[in-house]
């Protein structure tokens, strides 16, 4: 009874999560469509999507797959996907992201006040 609990409680969690991520990823993919950074440099837009692809992708899949026999195997996997998505992808697209829109930002106020 407790593990089917705690199974039943992991899918639960695990399905936020996914639906977290997914609306981060769509508002973040918005704002780089919104802005002028999908036209000066649309490859770099890309690679980032193409990440939020790959990292959604796996999510789904351990989500899916997820099996009592192997609850142990894939959280570790969900963990080394969570910790790659934190350092590499916030590190490498996401910082360039934020440094790209608080620039816009100031660019746009200062055309605001002229």
């Amino acid at each position: 009874e407790r593990r089917k609990y705690c199974e039943s409680s992991l899918v639960g969690i695990l399905g936020d999560l996914l639906i977290f991520i997914l609306d981060h990823f769509h508002s973040e993919e918005k704002a780089m469509r919104e802005s002028l950074l999908f036209m000066v440099d649309r490859e770099v837009c890309e690679a980032h999507m193409e990440d939020h692809a790959r990292i959604s992708e796996k999510i789904q899949q351990i989500v899916a797959s997820i099996e009592p026999d192997k609850t142990v195997l894939q959280v570790r996997e969900l963990s080394a996907l969570l910790e790659r998505w934190m350092t590499h992808h916030v590190e490498l697209h996401d910082n360039a992201l934020a440094r790209w829109m608080a620039r816009q930002d100031s660019v746009v106020g200062l055309l605001q006040k002229t």
